[in-house]
């Protein structure tokens, strides 16, 4: 007998599974304190991840504001398989305990080749593929993973009219996120994660001495006042004041050491630290808007923000016409040639600090300290926009061994190497002429 909500068409019959060890590294690489949330309480997540809207599924990782004005009721995920795949040998803080706590099935996938890698993908792939011959007929395969190889079975998947989701703890491919109905992007479950930490304080105690959310709150080591002065900033500032505003008076305020130095208190990224707050004004919640370049504003009094002109504005029509066509096919930044010099200038200052330092590299921290140093020099480039770059360097293997650069032109001709590999590998073929577009766009003066 069906209860009211599945009466109503309100229930989804879903399949989870979980990429451990992909999603654990995504995070600990970004956001250590969401990583901890993640590992070690996945009862918080899950209710989370229970809820969906009632619209239509927003795609490619669009927040549900583009559907202002329609129904926005709660269809509730019925989380009928829950699998979770871990390379037990690496399992040295337990972390089974906790997933097998809250109702998962975990399965152990042992690396069997001499490089390391285990066999999570391919356990996954026959789960998931089996899902389409249960005698229960499953709604939607949520699949927790930024691996691009799941994109032929969520392409799969689609072709039997079954819903998919990915969610992910780092920047996932485009033709991902195209097989995929939902896309939950990393800075989005970063941000939720970060939230539970705050709020979720009823949750118990993790087992074999792990941190509960709310002993994690309470070292969260963010220090006294800083809400009420981010609500300072909004109440004293005639318009939305951007978060890279933001970032930059709390440097200012409680020094270079304890924000990006400090990874940001900890949390990893400025981002993770305003996603973690509660801030009202007279009572009012504000409205944070992480929609690039990001704001935080105060409804009663202020608008959002004209959107910033189209970087290929002024620029000769063969070169605007290329530059769109890259950002289109491979989400490269959209950027103007005089905006990535000045990019590619302050990667280099910031990782000559950060070496000179001694400090240790952490993609998200790195990527705000350089967007605020864009943002002191008047170029306009976003934390996301600066983290798909540095994530280039990354994957193209130009910091293997770390991050590096001598100068600002041996950056710009890193990304220039990173974004032909991409484009050649999404079909955008490399002939001498895009080779030269390439060149105007991203290295020459």
């Amino acid at each position: 007998m069906l209860t009211g909500g599945e009466a109503d068409g309100k229930v989804l019959r879903s399949a989870l599974f979980v990429d451990f060890d992909n999603v654990f590294i995504g995070l600990r690489d970004s956001s250590p304190r969401a990583a901890e949330v993640f590992s070690r309480s996945p009862e918080a997540w899950l209710s989370w991840l229970t809820r969906v809207p009632e619209v239509a599924a927003p795609r490619l990782g669009e927040s549900a504001e583009g559907h202002a004005g329609e129904s926005q009721g709660a269809v509730r995920r019925l989380l009928l398989t829950r699998n979770c795949y871990l390379n037990p040998v690496q399992d040295t803080k337990g972390f089974r305990a906790f997933f097998t706590r809250a109702g998962f099935r975990v399965v152990d996938c042992p690396s069997l080749t001499q490089h390391g890698k285990s066999s999570a993908d391919i356990h996954m792939v026959m789960d998931i593929l089996d899902i389409l011959a249960h005698p229960v007929r499953y709604d939607e395969v949520i699949v927790m993973s930024a691996d691009a190889d799941f994109t032929a079975v969520m392409l799969r998947l689609r072709s039997h009219d079954r819903r998919t989701v990915s969610v992910s703890s780092s920047p996932v491919a485009h033709a991902y996120r195209a097989a995929c109905d939902l896309v939950v992007s990393d800075e989005e479950f970063t941000r939720q994660l970060l939230g539970l930490q705050r709020s979720a304080g009823t949750v118990g105690a993790a087992a074999d001495g792990g941190l509960s959310l709310s002993q994690l709150s309470q070292s969260s080591g963010l220090p006294e006042g800083i809400e009420e002065y981010i609500v300072d900033l909004v109440r004293k500032s005639p318009k939305a004041v951007s978060h890279a505003s933001i970032a930059s008076q709390l440097m200012k305020k409680f020094g270079r050491g304890q924000t990006v130095g400090g990874q940001w208190f900890g949390y990893g990224a400025f981002g993770d630290v305003l996603g973690s707050l509660t801030l009202t004004l007279d009572e009012q919640p504000l409205v944070v808007d992480f929609a690039t370049p990001g704001y935080v504003l105060d409804p009663t009094r202020h608008s959002r923000p004209v959107p910033t002109p189209d970087a290929t504005e002024g620029l000769e029509p063969d070169l605007a016409a290329f530059i769109t066509a890259v950002h289109s096919t491979t989400g490269m930044p959209k950027l103007a040639p005089a905006a990535y010099r000045g990019l590619f200038e302050q990667i280099h200052a910031e990782v000559r600090d950060l070496l000179a330092a001694g400090q240790v590299y952490v993609v998200e921290s790195v990527a705000g300290a350089v967007a605020q140093r864009c943002y002191e020099a008047g170029i306009p480039v976003t934390v996301s926009q600066v983290k798909f770059v540095l994530r280039g360097y990354e994957l193209s293997g130009y910091w293997r061994g770390g991050p590096q650069g001598s100068s600002a032109a041996e950056l710009a001709g890193a990304s220039r190497d990173s974004a032909l590999a991409r484009c050649v590998q999404m079909g955008i073929p490399g002939t001498d002429e895009n080779l030269a577009l390439l060149d105007r766009w991203l290295v020459e003066e």
